[in-house]
């Protein structure tokens, strides 16, 4: 027994060390990257990588902002330069609407497949957890031939058409959640007379809101830190990532340096830091809350 003790006591010591070590090497680079930002590159990053800024340039932050614009193909064949605010409100509009979407649809089907328990219900499930298992590869050309001929290619609603769908690990979580909901609350519904459409809306859907806004607030975050959509999708509607990513390329002075990339990095992190602490009780929560610990 005394030996069973000693080995789970090892087990937990050491684990808790590698977390440790994970913990650090990923605090460490952002501590990193957030000092360097306040750098000037050619008088104090270039000779001190590792040290605090010898002199806070908090206009470096200031400087991004006025000449964080990039260059876009326009409709009609040329270019035009595209500004942070432009970017910013792409930015909300296509993490929003498709975080909403991605998790609504979800939590639709979810819903009818844990209210009917039919055979669909059934074939549904596997073919979900077969989708997740198949690699896709090789359909982008296709996928963006089937957006343009629909019409909503260069669309942000043709982001949200796009991410409505119900082939994903969260249908699965919503499916789990609405399992572990009493049928009682829907059957006291139905005596008294309400629909299938009041009863998913106003008795069983209020129950899983924690849930549907975890997941939400996951996809939103995902959303926002996503270039590679915009890129391919969204040409002339670059987001702050796509931007950021577009961000190597600006030829104005000083905006090349490593200082004024990682400045560029901390403009796209601070609003998901700030979402984080807003929100991370509701969040880790809700993780355990509402069958996302599965």
């Amino acid at each position: 027994m005394k030996k069973s003790i000693n080995k789970i006591n090892a087990f937990i010591i050491i684990l808790a060390v590698v977390l440790a070590l994970y913990t650090i090497s990923l605090i460490v680079p952002l501590v990193w990257a957030g000092y360097t930002s306040f750098k000037d590159y050619d008088a104090d990053f270039y000779y001190n990588v590792l040290g605090l800024p010898q002199k806070w340039m908090f206009s470096n932050y200031s400087k991004a902002f006025a000449n964080f614009t990039i260059k876009v193909r326009s409709v009609s064949g040329g270019y035009v330069w595209v500004g942070f605010g432009e970017m910013l409100l792409n930015s909300l509009l296509y993490s929003l609407g498709a975080s909403f979407f991605g998790a609504l649809i979800p939590c639709i089907v979810g819903y009818a497949m844990a209210k009917f328990d039919f055979k669909f219900s059934k074939f549904l499930y596997t073919y979900i957890l077969v989708m997740m298992a198949l690699p896709v590869v090789g359909a982008l050309a296709s996928e963006i031939e089937v957006v343009r001929t629909l019409g909503i290619y260069d669309s942000i609603y043709g982001i949200w058409l796009m991410r409505a769908h119900f082939a994903t690990s969260y249908t699965l979580v919503f499916y789990a959640s609405f399992k572990s909901i009493p049928r009682g609350y829907s059957e006291a519904a139905e005596i008294d007379g309400a629909s299938e459409w009041t009863v998913m809306t106003r008795v069983i859907m209020p129950l899983a809101i924690k849930t549907f806004g975890a997941i939400m607030l996951i996809l939103f975050i995902r959303d926002w830190n996503e270039y590679e959509t915009a890129i391919i999708y969204l040409p002339t509607h670059p987001t702050i990532a796509y931007g950021l990513w577009a961000f190597n390329g600006i030829s104005v002075h000083g905006m090349n340096g490593v200082p004024m990339k990682l400045t560029g990095c901390m403009i796209l992190f601070i609003p998901i830091l700030i979402l984080f602490i807003i929100f991370q009780d509701k969040l880790m929560g809700n993780v355990s809350m509402g069958g996302l610990k599965g």
